[in-house]
């Protein structure tokens, strides 16, 4: 297996490195480069590091232009764009054409990938350099068993977990309703063996190596969900998805408040169906591709405002035609009467105006129960999501009070549909978003009987590391823990500068902190105390304003300028805010040369250069320094926490 991994993960550097055309060789030039050539061994430690990566980096890079030169080689349909003119406005048309291998880009193609290939054949010249990276070879083989090792580990503790609900749960319907006996022993044997499992996990984490391999296991991960459209399970997200199942397991209504834009709804949604699929009935078929089965799965939400009603979120009754049930029964009775009109001279008369009068016949009509997002969630067995639930009457809501604490089981009557009975299932179950915050119109106080009900979690914003987190992930190539060609280096640190301005306008927006304007000194002898009322940036728009069409553009439009136009200029309800958000991300270093008038020709008008100018000077001054100095430290450590990962992520870019 070793030999195997070797030749897998090694084979095209160790061969190609080893047989150098003839004809490219000069024997006088090899033998001279031998002389002078450094033995691998001998050199120091961080120039072994740096001749590795080189390798990495030249076959990563080979790699990706094979597979473009065998894209590049086929014949396919491309986009061209038909230019038409409308007044003085060019409009492209895409039009679809068949498109032949161009030879040029072939040939192309081919000389960057000899040119990669002669740069491999020079640095396996090395002395004792292909020994030394089938060793490396051998040793990162171990480490991705270790990585599986680890993947199997965790498969287990969650195995382990719910091994031990079924027997808590079974235990209480047992004789002493308690664990006792051989269910004890189990239980013991269990927690030993989970106790085991963690410690073999945390000795993985211990390494560098250990660490570095787990944080890209991570990220994949986290890449996985981004590319499936599906909430990131950041540790703050993750946690709080566990406590949701287990309060939905263990029949209790669950609430998630929090501000705007923390997520509160998306993760209550993401929790629901994961619920779905732990407890629907499903066939072998579905089970087959659970990833398709988990995107299928839709809850029942209720998004309600101030003037919701309990027949809206419950069901109502509704007098429909009996047509509208059954379409072939209404065709045959239009036939009938359109034959009895021509039959007695009136003519011709549309079947749509037959269909109205049919419909409208009492004998014709009847009640059905229109079912509501909750009186649907019953009869499905499914959870319901009350989305923002303190600006929905209180009246409406007391309705379910008595039904979300019933046992599972328990027949509940519906007294909107005259006492229908249906079973309160296992797959069932509520969930509930509240929004904390003056920023909200129509918020209702929430009473003590009501609250009395759930059990509740603030959901808050990502920590700057999670913040960090879901920018890199959403950088990365979608085929592999990579970043895109175009990633400079020097883009680490805007992304820990972005990750920490974020974090400091949620922190504002929330009231979690309270910020100083060092514009105001402009106009006052001291920095204003200012709270953000309008505006925040939520992980949502951090992400989709700007990350992702950074990202896009290839990183040619300015990061800079991104901000400033989907973020900045985009505020128009509150200028106050507007000029409190361009004064956080200059503090950050956005927008470092900008003048006035760069944020003018974006529509930022709430600043002035003399304001410009006052945060300007301000920022030189000890006392801003030593204000900042917390951040400064977590700056810093953001840096030195991600550097080795960072290397690794840049493996393949174009230099």
């Amino acid at each position: 297996m070793v030999k195997k991994a070797i030749d897998v993960f090694a084979g095209a550097f160790a061969r190609e490195s080893l047989k150098r055309p003839e004809n490219l060789k000069n024997p006088e030039n090899v033998e001279n480069d031998l002389e002078e050539r450094v033995d691998f061994y001998e050199m120091e430690e961080e120039e072994q590091v740096d001749l590795m990566y080189q390798i990495h980096d030249l076959v990563a890079r080979i790699r990706d232009e094979g597979k473009q030169l065998r894209e590049d080689s086929r014949i396919k349909q491309t986009t061209k764009h038909k230019m038409i003119k409308v007044g003085v406005r060019w409009v492209a048309k895409p039009v679809l054409l068949e498109n032949t291998p161009d030879q040029a880009l072939i040939q192309a193609g081919k000389k960057r990938i000899e040119q990669l290939r002669e740069r491999l054949y020079e640095i396996g010249e090395t002395p004792n350099i292909i020994e030394a990276y089938k060793r490396k070879i051998v040793r990162a083989y171990y480490e991705s068993k270790m990585l599986a090792s680890i993947e199997n580990s965790e498969e287990r503790l969650e195995q382990i977990k719910h091994i031990k609900e079924d027997i808590r749960a079974q235990s209480l319907k047992s004789f002493s309703g308690s664990v006792v006996g051989s269910q004890t022993t189990k239980l013991e044997s269990l927690a030993a063996e989970e106790l085991a499992i963690s410690e073999r996990i945390d000795g993985a984490n211990s390494s560098e190596v250990g660490r570095n391999l787990l944080r890209i296991y991570e990220l994949k991960g986290y890449s996985d969900a981004i590319q499936r459209h599906r909430m990131v399970e950041i540790p703050s997200v993750k946690q709080t998805v566990e406590q949701a199942l287990e309060y939905m397991r263990g029949n209790q209504p669950f609430m998630l408040s929090g501000h705007l834009g923390s997520g509160k709804t998306e993760v209550a949604r993401y929790a629901a169906k994961m619920y779905m699929l732990e407890t629907g009935n499903f066939t072998e078929e579905q089970l087959l591709d659970p990833e398709a089965l988990f995107d299928s799965l839709e809850p029942e939400i209720f998004s309600g405002g101030d003037e919701s009603s309990v027949y809206d979120l419950i069901g109502k009754l509704k007098l429909v035609g009996r047509g509208s049930e059954d379409g072939a029964e209404l065709a045959n009775r239009v036939k009938a009467l359109a034959l009895a009109f021509k039959e007695h001279n009136f003519g011709e008369v549309p079947e749509a105006e037959l269909a109205k009068i049919i419909i409208g016949k009492g004998d014709a009509t009847e009640t059905v129960f229109n079912y509501g997002p909750f009186g649907r969630a019953l009869k499905r067995g499914v959870p319901i999501i009350i989305d923002e639930i303190n600006i929905i009457p209180p009246e409406v809501i007391s309705r379910i009070n008595d039904i979300i604490l019933q046992p599972v089981g328990t027949k509940i009557f519906l007294q909107e549909n005259s006492n229908e009975p249906l079973i309160k299932t296992k797959g069932f179950a509520v969930l509930s978003t509240l929004n904390l915050g003056s920023q909200y119109a129509g918020i209702k106080e929430v009473n003590a009987a009501f609250k009395s009900r759930w059990i509740s979690k603030e959901m808050d914003y990502p920590t700057v590391s999670e913040s960090y987190d879901l920018i890199l992930t959403t950088l990365l190539r979608k085929d592999r823990v990579r970043l895109p060609a175009n990633f400079k280096e020097e883009y680490f640190e805007k992304m820990v500068d972005l990750s920490i301005v974020t974090s400091e306008i949620q922190g504002l927006f929330c009231g979690r902190t309270e910020g100083q304007s060092y514009m105001s000194t402009a106009h006052n002898a001291t920095a204003e105390r200012v709270q953000l009322k309008k505006a925040v940036v939520s992980t949502r728009d951090l992400l989709r304003k700007i990350v992702e069409p950074w990202k896009n553009s290839n990183f040619s439009e300015s990061l800079d300028d991104i901000i400033a136009q989907r973020i900045i200029a985009s505020e128009t309800h509150s200028m106050d805010d507007q000029k409190i958000l361009a004064e956080m991300f200059l503090r950050r270093g956005f927008f470092s040369d900008w003048t006035i008038e760069d944020f003018k020709k974006r529509s930022i008008l709430s600043i002035s250069q003399r304001e410009l100018d006052a945060l300007q000077s301000m920022m030189q001054t000890n006392e801003y320094i030593a204000n900042d100095k917390d951040i400064i430290a977590l700056k810093a450590r953001l840096q030195v926490d991600s550097s080795a990962l960072n290397r690794d992520l840049m493996i393949g870019l174009k230099e």
